[in-house]
Formats: C-alpha cells, sequence, structure tokens
C-alpha cells in the first residue's frame, strides 16, 4: 500500500467509525420530507423505497376504505419526489407527513447503504418523536414495508383524533409550541394557571423537552394562547425586576416560536389515536404489541431528547449522524454534546455524506471540556494542583485580586507573591507618582528574590491609566528600571480592539510576559475573545468576575456569563480562564476549578483554571484591615444569592458608593442610613418628611448629624464641633482637625467683632479658646450663623 492509499483511507470519516463510534438520530415532525426524498431518490434510492411503500399498501387493504378519508391524494411519495412540480395539497398534513418523513429516513439509509455503510453497525439509534419508527426498522431491516404501513396508520389516526379533540392547527395557531429559555418548572407554573379550568384529559401539556432549556408545549391551539400570555406576563415581571436591581442576571426572556404541525402530538388525549391504530393494524396483520408501542412513543409518551443523547453518549457514541429529514435536530444535539467531545451533522443531504465517505472532508471531534481539567501532581511529597493557570504562570491556581484599598498596600501584595500566588498591586489607589513610586519601592524590598507581582490598572480611568500605563507610562518605565512586576491586570473597560492588540504587543516587548483582562459581561467577554484571537502567539488570561462580589459590583451572574462564553473561550488555545465575584469559600472555588458548578444546569463538567480572592483576603494577617473590620467580615454570614438594591440579606447590603455605583457592603448602621437616604435622594418633600428618622439613623454611625447650621449659635456650632471631633485625653485625632477648628475660632471671632475694616489678627486658638471668646463677645451665645458662614463650614469640611 502505497503512503498516499494510506492516506487517503485514513481521511475518511467512515474509517474511523471503529474508534469513534457512531449512532443515527431520526427526525420528527416539522421539517421538509419531501425535498429530502427528492435528493435520495436522484441518488438511486427510488427502487428500493418504491417497492417497500408498494408493499405497504399490499398490507394496509383490509382497512383501505376506512383511510380513504384522510389519504385523498393516496400515498405516492416517490412519485411525488419524482414530479417536476411540487404536489398541489399540503405534504405537512399529518396523515401524508408522518409517513412521509419515514419514507425519506429508509431513502438516506439506503443511499448509505449503497455507499458501503454499515447501519447495522451504529451503537445506537434515537428517535426524536415519530422518529422512533427509524429505530425500531434498524431492530429488523426487513420489516421496513410493515413500519411504512404502521406509519400510514398511525398518520390516519392522528388526524382523526386531532379533529375530534380541537388539538389541531387554526390558520397561523398551532397545537404545538417551543419555548426556549425556560425551565419545566415555569412552563408548569404557566399551564396550571392559564388552564385551570380546562378538563385535565385535554389541559396543555409539556410533550417535548428538545434541549437543556427547551420544552415544548402541546395543546389546543387556544389554550396554548392563554399559557403564553401567562409567560409573557411572567417575562415581563421579571424584567422590572431586574431592571429595578431587586435581582442579578438576565431577564427570564423565552424565545417562543409555533412548530409547523398539523396535530398535537405527545398528549394524552392522543391514546384515543393509538387504540384506533392499534385496531387498524391488527386488521391487517401486523403486530399488535409494536403497534402499541410505536403509536405510543409517538403519539402520547413524552420526548425527553437530553436523555436520548446522553443515552447515546454512554453508549459510546461520538458521532452522531442525523438522518434527517431536512437537516434534522442537528441544532438540539449539537447543544447536548457541547463539550462533550462528540458532534452531530445530517447526513441526509450530499454535504452531509461526503462527510462521511470523501477524502479530505471529514470533520474532527470537537473539544472535550475534560481536557481542561486540573491535574494532581506530588511534589517533593506534597500534592500541587495543576491547570492552564499553573502551566502557564508558575503560580498557584488561587490569585488574590486587585482591590482598592486592600492591595494598594504593598504588604499583602508581597505576602501572597512570596507565597506562590499570583499578587495584584491593585492601582487604584495609586494616585499620584510619589505614591506609585514608593509603593513599588516598598514591594520590591518585601518581595523574595526572583519573585514578581502584577498591577491591576483601570482603563476607565483616564488620569490613573495615562500616568499608569498609558502617556506617562510609569509602571512600564518602573518594570524597564527592574521593578519586579511581570503582569499587567487591564480591568474597568478595554481599549478598542486594534489598539488592545497593539498595547499586548507592547507591553510584552516592554517585559511583561502575562498581560489579563478582566471583563465583566458577555459583549466585553467577546471584546477580549476578539484581541486573543488576532494574537495567538500571546497567551491572553481573561478574569471573568460576577457580580455577587464584595464592594463595587456589577448585576451579571458569574454562571451565565460562563454558559454563554465557555466554549468561545476554550475554543482559543493561547486563553486562560479564571474567575471571580463571590466566590468566599474552598468548596465553592473547588466547584469552579473542578468545573461540577456546571452541572446543577444540565451541562458537563466546565473547569476554570484560577481563582480570584477578594473580599475574603481583607480578613487575613496580612491586610491593613483593622482588627475589628476583619473579626465583623468573618462574622457575617454572607449570601450567595443576589440582594437587591437598597435592601440587606444575611448581613449583606446592596447600596451606593460615593461614586454613584452599586456596592456589596456588610449591613451595619452605616449601611442602613446609606440606604434611607437614597431613597429620598433629591426630594426635598421626603427629607422633611422623614427629618427625625434620617437624624436617628445617622447618629448611629461614626458620622453622626451635625445639626442644623440655621439654628445654631456661634458658640454652639464651636461646641458641638469640640463634641464630634475634638481633642481626646488633650490630643487631637489628626492635626488638619484642629487647624479647622482654629479657622472657625478666627471666622466667629471675624463675624462678632465691631472692626469692620483694616487688619484682623486673631485673638483665640485651640480647644479651650470657646469659653473666653463668649466672654469676650457675648453675643456668641445668641446671634445665629449666617448663610455665609453656613455655607463657608460646608465647604471647610
Amino acid at each position: 500500500m502505497t503512503e498516499l492509499s494510506r492516506n487517503f483511507g485514513t481521511s475518511r470519516l467512515i474509517n474511523r467509525f471503529d474508534h469513534e463510534p457512531y449512532a443515527f438520530a431520526f427526525s420528527g415532525q416539522g421539517f421538509n420530507w419531501l425535498k429530502t426524498l427528492r435528493a435520495a431518490v436522484a441518488a438511486g434510492a427510488g427502487t428500493n423505497v418504491q417497492e417497500i411503500v408498494g408493499r405497504a399498501q399490499e398490507l394496509l387493504a383490509p382497512v383501505a376504505d376506512e383511510l380513504a378519508g384522510t389519504f385523498p391524494f393516496g400515498f405516492d411519495p416517490v412519485t411525488w419526489a419524482n414530479a417536476v412540480e411540487a404536489p398541489t395539497f399540503d405534504t405537512s398534513q399529518s396523515a401524508v407527513s408522518v409517513p412521509g418523513i419515514f419514507i425519506s429516513q429508509i431513502a438516506t439509509l439506503d443511499s448509505l447503504e449503497a455507499q458501503r455503510l454499515d447501519v447495522e453497525q451504529a451503537v445506537a439509534a434515537l428517535g426524536h418523536s415519530q422518529g422512533v419508527l427509524g429505530v425500531h426498522l434498524l431492530k429488523d431491516l426487513t420489516r421496513a414495508d410493515e413500519l411504512v404501513a404502521l406509519a400510514q396508520l398511525i398518520g390516519a389516526a392522528i388526524t382523526r383524533t386531532a379533529r375530534m379533540t380541537g388539538l389541531i392547527a387554526q390558520g397561523e395557531n398551532k397545537p404545538m409550541i417551543s419555548l426556549a429559555g425556560i425551565d419545566r418548572e415555569q412552563l408548569q407554573q404557566a399551564i396550571d394557571t392559564a388552564c385551570a379550568e380546562v378538563p385535565e384529559e385535554i389541559r396543555p401539556v409539556i410533550g417535548l423537552r428538545n434541549a437543556r432549556d427547551t420544552y415544548v408545549l402541546v395543546g389546543r391551539p387556544d389554550d396554548n394562547e392563554r399559557v403564553i400570555s401567562v409567560v409573557n406576563a411572567m417575562a415581563a415581571r421579571d424584567q422590572k425586576a431586574v431592571e429595578d436591581k431587586q435581582r442579578g442576571g438576565s431577564a427570564f426572556s423565552p424565545r417562543i416560536t409555533a412548530l409547523d404541525v398539523q396535530s398535537a402530538f405527545h398528549h394524552p388525549a392522543m391514546s384515543m389515536a393509538v387504540e384506533q391504530t392499534v385496531t387498524w393494524a391488527k386488521a391487517c396483520g401486523l403486530d399488535g404489541d409494536i403497534a402499541r408501542e410505536v403509536a405510543m412513543d409517538v403519539l402520547v409518551n413524552p420526548v425527553d431528547w437530553v436523555a436520548s443523547v446522553n443515552e447515546a453518549l454512554d453508549a459510546g457514541a461520538r458521532w452522531i449522524l442525523d438522518v434527517g429529514p431536512d437537516g434534522g435536530v442537528v441544532g438540539l444535539t449539537r447543544s447536548i454534546l457541547a463539550g462533550r467531545g462528540a458532534d452531530s451533522f445530517a447526513v441526509c443531504d450530499a454535504a452531509g455524506q461526503a462527510k462521511v465517505f470523501d477524502a479530505g472532508l471529514a470533520p474532527e471531534l470537537p473539544t472535550d471540556y475534560e481536557e481542561f481539567a486540573p491535574q494532581v501532581e506530588i511534589v517533593d511529597g506534597t500534592p500541587r494542583l495543576i491547570t492552564r493557570f499553573t502551566e502557564l504562570t508558575g503560580r498557584s491556581p488561587m490569585m488574590l485580586a486587585g482591590m482598592t484599598p486592600t492591595t494598594v498596600d504593598p504588604e499583602i501584595v508581597a505576602a501572597a507573591a512570596n507565597g506562590g500566588h499570583w499578587a495584584e498591586l491593585a492601582g487604584g489607589g495609586q494616585v499620584t507618582p510619589e505614591i506609585l513610586d514608593s509603593n513599588i519601592e516598598k514591594l520590591g524590598t518585601l518581595l523574595l528574590p526572583g519573585i514578581n507581582a502584577q498591577f491591576n490598572s483601570m482603563f476607565l480611568d483616564p488620569y490613573l491609566w495615562k500616568m499608569q500605563i498609558g502617556g506617562k507610562r510609569l509602571v512600564p518605565k518602573a518594570r524597564a528600571n527592574g521593578a519586579p512586576l511581570d503582569g499587567i491586570i487591564i480591568t474597568a473597560g478595554m481599549p478598542e480592539k486594534d489598539d488592545a492588540v497593539a498595547l499586548v504587543k507592547e507591553l510584552r516587548d516592554g517585559g511583561f510576559p502575562w498581560i489579563a483582562f478582566k471583563p465583566g459581561a458577555v459583549k466585553q467577554v467577546k471584546a477580549v475573545l476578539a484581541v486573543a484571537q488576532e494574537i495567538p502567539e500571546i497567551p491572553i488570561i481573561i478574569q471573568v468576575e460576577g457580580g455577587i462580589a464584595g464592594g463595587h459590583h456589577s448585576w451579571e451572574d458569574l454562571d451565565e456569563l460562563l454558559i454563554n462564553t465557555y466554549g468561545d473561550i476554550r475554543a482559543l488555545d493561547n486563553v486562560v480562564l479564571c474567575v471571580g465575584g463571590g466566590i468566599g469559600t474552598a468548596e465553592r472555588a473547588a466547584d469552579y476549578v473542578t468545573g461540577t458548578w456546571a452541572n446543577e444546569y444540565g451541562l458537563p463538567n466546565m473547569p476554570v483554571d484560577g481563582i480570584l480572592v477578594g473580599t475574603a483576603a481583607m480578613a487575613t494577617k496580612e491586610a491593613t484591615t483593622s482588627q475589628s473590620v476583619k473579626e465583623l467580615l468573618v462574622a457575617t454570614q454572607g449570601s450567595t444569592e443576589w440582594v437587591p438594591a437598597g435592601g440587606a440579606k444575611n448581613g449583606m447590603a446592596s447600596g451606593r458608593s460615593q461614586l454613584g455605583a452599586d456596592i456589596h457592603e456588610i449591613d451595619n448602621s452605616f449601611a442602613r442610613a446609606g440606604r434611607l437616604l437614597d431613597e429620598v435622594a433629591g426630594d426635598e418633600k421626603a427629607v422633611q418628611a422623614r427629618r427625625q428618622e434620617i437624624i436617628d439613623a445617622i447618629g448611629k454611625t461614626a458620622k453622626v448629624y451635625f445639626g442644623d447650621l440655621g439654628t445654631m449659635t456661634y458658640q454652639e456650632w464651636l461646641n458641638r464641633y469640640l463634641e464630634l471631633s475634638g481633642p481626646v485625653k488633650g490630643e487631637w485625632i489628626d492635626a488638619s482637625w484642629e487647624n479647622r477648628f482654629n479657622q472657625m475660632l478666627e471666622r466667629a471671632e471675624a463675624r462678632l467683632i465691631t472692626q469692620d475694616h483694616g487688619e484682623f489678627e486673631p485673638s483665640y486658638s485651640g480647644a479651650g479658646s470657646v469659653d473666653k471668646l463668649v466672654a469676650d463677645l457675648p453675643h456668641a451665645a445668641t446671634d445665629l450663623l449666617t448663610p455665609a458662614d453656613v455655607a463657608w463650614f460646608l465647604d471647610l469640611c
């Protein structure tokens, strides 16, 4: 055998089925079966199929008169396929489409066999709805004529029963509606709400589960419309809740599609059609038990396509060849196979069959997400977790995230880096070149030889970005001068694609081997991936952050972000995936590293490569957080669920920061006062109505209510300042507080003395001067602050 012939053989998919087993999928209603049959007949399948149809007609002779009403045009699919003009009647009507779909599938199998595919070597066969006819066919190919006859009986029986029960299309209103982006409980709730008065035997049901979150509603068209109205109302309420920030994540927004079918398959009321099918089958000498089994699967029993696909995978299938018709349910099947190292494509047309038989056109199996699973290695007797992040950087997969102010300080950053972790010096607190230089210099003294940290810079803060990375480039310059920084994290936005690509290359050339982006929305993730795709030779670390995080936060759900982008992220070999945002325990971190977090959504393991630790690090020994705050952090239960904006849950609150941004904070007196102020902000009437409530709330914080300045005398004003900010045991807490008080004394004296021109020399200073000022200027105890002094004081503070 020549090298060419060997390559020719191995490049054909059919020659790989011995180690990449295949299964067949047979689709159900809603497809253009005549189009597929035409292609198969044109390829030479017509003679065999015509013979099968002929024998089936002979079997049906005993009930031919009873069937005549449902087959006014007869059943001659091969003739219709050979005709130049399309039939003048609707080939999607159930009486015709049930056997028509099955005939097209037989023709496709005939084409595959003609090209030397042994269809009996399939490790599994899946039937979607009426596709179970194909499953039964593969059990015994010699009984094709009996099954075609049975298909005609089923088509006739469902047509009759649908008319009697109203489970039939009424113009554009259909008896079967697909809803994607919904779970079973939500749909069942809508059915129960909308159709509580409808008799149970005819009430709409969930007939099919087509994908992880896609179901088919089956019922009378008018009943279905009522259910859809309830679903839409549910969606509107949830949209309002998301808009009002009562929860985060995406709003419930199901995608609703009426299926192009005439009759309602998979409804309990079709039991009558089953009995009719069995009666006719026995009259024709067909096996009654098989007739009942097949008819029940086609007409009554619910379909769980997810379970069927998983069973095929368990049987060893790596390829699921969809027999169609017309492309079949490949889209549904692929959504279930994603991440499992298996794929599906249609073989009911020339293009699909070429993938099986033609050299050079064979597809490759997609990535199995298990390839990204962590491994454990024993190094010097100690177990060590290995992920793509650890392989890339040599660091632990547990990462210290950049947080202002916690990781502005070099101490905690150095401690984490020295411990083998990725550790980010937060740029948000490096507000002047002097502070930045000082902290980088101090960091260098704290790090062990050969150890580096990373720098986190906020793109959307133009002043800091230009100082640190952009115009002045102080961080790259520091690196060039030997600063122990080997990574840059671009957070709070990112440059446009071309600028980002140029920036990554520039930073790499400047001595930063690791560049990370920190997106918090699907659009942002895709923007990062677009950059990574342009520079496949450069590794890009993507830090996906969800909204259940401490401090400033988004309202994006981390799991939703990963579900919507994981496949795209893993499709790029140069992208390493790290996540953060509310991962507050070791157990939850393990869920993400192993990927088991995805199982509750019906998905395979979807491992990540690194975990960002944020708020939890504030309670560490090395953090400069006060001891009381550390203890409070540990004592607070916290919540893994959304805390509504302006609300609190399990000791955590969601309020507004001084920047006007959403912020998670411990639900203490300060947070409660802040929420109250947010409620009345901009509403003077509300402020006045709740004035005492506001004063009481502020009074429980470290910044109590100073008082109504317009009603205070100068003596009261000065004494109130001393009461709140004056010396403790004879010492001012901060020199600026003393300076401010002396300015207040000077202002009071200038206002109260009789001198109205010339030079003025202050006579008083220090905390003990108030009584002397009042003694010298008694009207300080009676004169109220002027509006000008009120404004001056507010500006002073």
